[in-house]
């Protein structure tokens, strides 16, 4: 009764996918039998069929704006773990905390165990925080009690399997695009129907001369289709990389090209599951963010602790930040010319 019914949400749903059956669910309670029962009826009906499970909540409800962001942050990144504990841990340890006028931090705390339990079944892999806002980012919210809203997609992921063909298609365009921005300042015009080339990726395109690096940007979001963010990296680790001045196009017959794609970015829970090589590293803490790709601890022979205290320093933080910042781990295909192509 003190929820807000489905006809508020129902039509949003019916608008972004006319075509879909509905079957809305309404918990009464939060007990872990509830939870595991409606997991269990949920895994016996859903394999094989194409669906999606939508847990609704509002996150915390009531606290300051700031006291919003710290509490709101603690439960997602909880949620991301994908450890549904974890979850019912840190709810609870945060309406303990005495934060004034916090009545909730997950008003749906049910519906979203239920649905990280049925993801997981149901074979997803990964977890993405897609968005975060309370009610105090409206202009016309009151910032002394807010209520907070997350995005989270819960997914499966396959690791992007490049032929080396496409591989080499893709080392090509990346070139090819510098050199044509480089002589009159325009992207390359580039089309392809090749469903790999347009799948949505995050990129790092890198720029050595002489085996000493001369450039290197990534755009991490994967938003745009691969093709498109390797010509937009690729001129941006040319020419907008501020540690060096621009490329010139004597340079460019001397460089070697690296393009890495992105896997999806998951919470690291323990630090000593990183592996050196293996692993990139994020970091996130207040305004400052690092990222170092799994090829640098490697290059710079840095074991564990070494390559946390970097990417520290690469975010502009005190060494040990890692310890109480928000640390996520992704994995890369990476691929690179082997010599300059006017220089073997």
């Amino acid at each position: 009764e003190e929820e807000h019914p489905i006809e508020i949400e129902l039509p949003f749903l019916q608008r972004v996918c006319p075509q879909c059956r509905i079957v809305p669910i309404l918990m009464g309670t939060d007990s872990e039998e509830a939870v595991q029962a409606l997991t269990k009826a949920l895994l016996a009906v859903l394999p094989g069929q194409r669906a999606v499970i939508i847990a609704s909540s509002d996150l915390s409800h009531y606290p300051t704006y700031e006291d919003a962001l710290t509490i709101d942050g603690s439960t997602l990144a909880a949620i991301e773990t994908g450890d549904t504990l974890i979850v019912r841990e840190t709810i609870a340890d945060l309406m303990a905390s005495n934060v004034a006028n916090l009545y909730t931090c997950a008003c749906g705390e049910a519906p979203i165990l239920v649905a990280m339990q049925a993801a997981q079944g149901l074979g997803a892999n990964t977890i993405t925080l897609l968005q975060y806002a309370n009610s105090g980012d409206s202009p016309f919210g009151n910032k002394d009690q807010v209520v907070g809203y997350g995005a989270v997609m819960f997914w499966h992921y396959e690791p992007l399997a490049l032929s080396s063909e496409q591989q080499e298609e893709l080392l090509t365009l990346a070139r090819t695009t510098i050199e044509t921005y480089l002589k009159n300042k325009s992207m390359l015009p580039f089309e392809t129907d090749d469903p790999l080339l347009i799948r949505r990726s995050g990129v790092f395109v890198t720029i050595k001369i002489d085996d000493e690096l001369r450039g290197c940007i990534g755009h991490i979001w994967s938003d745009l289709p691969l093709y498109q963010a390797v010509q937009e990296t690729a001129i941006s680790a040319a020419t907008q990389d501020a540690h060096f001045a621009p490329l010139t196009q004597e340079e460019l017959e001397k460089a070697t090209l690296e393009i890495s794609i992105l896997s999806p970015f998951y919470r690291v829970k323990d630090v000593e599951t990183i592996q050196v090589g293996t692993h990139g590293l994020m970091i996130i803490k207040n305004l400052h963010q690092g990222l170092l790709l799994p090829q640098v601890p490697v290059e710079q022979g840095w074991d564990r602790e070494t390559f946390l205290e970097n990417l520290c320093l690469k975010a502009g933080l005190e060494q040990g930040c890692w310890e109480d910042a928000a640390l996520y781990a992704f994995t890369v295909v990476v691929f690179g010319e082997q010599y300059p192509p006017n220089n073997p």
